[in-house]
């Protein structure tokens, strides 16, 4: 969303996550924000190829809850 200092932000249309081999969220492409980005297959294997060459950062998140 984009943050409004006049009221609610606005919702995007369309919005994509990469999440990485850890199960953390690593990135987010909203095409009417960041322009072309991930239509873009190259671009997409860009990131992918990026976050494989990674080692572990932290490790996978525990228990999933609310």
């Amino acid at each position: 969303s984009k943050p409004d200092l006049l009221g609610p932000p606005t919702v995007p249309p369309h919005m994509e996550f990469l999440v990485d081999r850890f199960g953390y969220l690593r990135a987010r492409w909203i095409p009417s924000a960041d322009g072309p980005g991930w239509s873009s297959a190259d671009m997409l294997m860009q990131q992918v190829a990026q976050l494989n060459r990674e080692g572990e950062i932290l490790p996978p998140p525990g228990d999933h809850v609310h």
